[in-house]
């Protein structure tokens, strides 16, 4: 029911936030039409579709702005939608079969351009990975970024 919202495109009469419907990136994206895009084969891997989804929030963030039902429902769906997206779908994968490097990740990836997103901004960066380095941690591998532009 609360992301029945998102369904249509935000109107103007929905906010008094941070910018106004002609500013935003993307303004026509809502979820019906993610859904529409998913089944008709438009994206090539789950991480394109979740830049979509995560645009539909950052947009109505952005306009509604701190305080209105809108704003909450969108901050309350972000948080559901990448804790089930983080839980469903591990990286590397989300990003594709040909994402892999040869030989696996390590030192492959120094010198690649990458998206991170950070939830609490709702707002993807571009880095590169200028460094690799071995750890303890899950997966194995740790990567510095630095900000790109």
């Amino acid at each position: 029911e609360e992301a029945a919202s998102f369904n249509k495109p935000l109107e103007e009469a929905d906010g008094d936030g941070y910018c106004s419907l002609n500013t935003l990136e993307n303004p026509e994206l809502t979820l019906n039409l993610i859904q529409k895009r998913h089944a008709s084969g438009v994206y090539a891997t789950a991480h394109a579709m979740r830049l979509d989804v995560t645009q539909v929030w950052r947009n109505c963030l952005l306009m509604c702005g701190p305080g209105g039902k809108m704003y909450e429902k969108a901050q309350t769906l972000s948080k559901v939608f990448d804790i089930l997206y983080s839980q469903s779908i591990a990286p590397p994968s989300h990003q594709g079969e040909d994402f892999m490097p040869q030989g696996g990740w390590g030192k492959a990836v120094v010198g690649k351009c990458v998206f991170v997103y950070w939830a609490s901004d709702h707002q993807w960066y571009q880095g590169k990975v200028v460094g690799h380095r071995m750890s303890g941690s899950v997966g194995g591998a740790r990567g510095a970024a630095e900000k790109g532009g």
